[in-house]
């Protein structure tokens, strides 16, 4: 008679976060950011463990992760086996030149153009995932009233995305978006980042 066995699910002990700047609004032109990337991880929440000063539209980073080790300037860990390394991913929209004038397209709060945008802040699934996805857009996607709370298979944030608002007559921005974000993992990951041409 054999003995019946009870599977236990194992968290990964390493994985890797693909992040992709989509920021626009879906058609060519100054919509598109380019992004400021700041990721911190659990064994030192205050001190970025991968920076991307300045990521083009259409551009891919990837963040390496373990579940132990030590915390880098360039690797991100977690606080022991079985835990989650990525506590956070910081984006900020960077300045486009529209006109003769430098300014942001897309910010934290929705305002009249500004030359500097804030940081908006995502955190992570609450479940551990060996390979993540995370492709920042601005279209003003997913549609929220209040944000969305992290879960075991959504990313978290606490501002609504919306698009940018132009002035018809001369192009100029009137009103900045709130990026927005697609994320996914495992299979889901590789099958949203093969929608971009992404293998990994």
């Amino acid at each position: 008679m054999l003995a019946s066995r009870t599977i236990f699910a194992v968290s990964p002990s390493t994985g890797q976060l693909v992040i992709v700047n989509k920021l626009g609004n879906g058609t060519a032109g100054l919509t598109q950011s380019s992004i400021k990337i700041e990721v911190y991880d659990f064994a030192n929440s205050t001190q970025p463990c991968t920076t991307v000063a300045n990521l083009p539209y259409n551009g891919v980073t990837i963040v390496r992760w373990a579940a132990t080790g030590v915390h880098r300037s360039t690797f991100c860990t977690g606080t022991g086996s079985g835990t989650a390394a990525i506590y956070q991913v910081k984006i900020t929209p960077l300045q486009n030149i529209i006109g003769q004038t430098a300014q942001v397209v897309y910010d934290a709060t929705t305002h009249t153009p500004q030359a500097v945008a804030s940081p908006i802040i995502f955190t992570p699934p609450t479940i551990v995932y060996g390979n993540m996805a995370l492709v920042i857009n601005g279209t003003g996607t997913p549609n929220t009233t209040s944000g969305q709370t992290a879960d075991q298979t959504h990313w978290g944030f606490t501002v609504n995305p919306t698009t940018p608002v132009f002035d018809t007559g001369n192009g100029a921005v009137l009103i900045t978006g709130i990026p927005g974000v697609a994320g996914a993992y495992g299979l889901e990951a590789e099958k949203l980042l093969r929608s971009y041409g992404i293998i990994f």
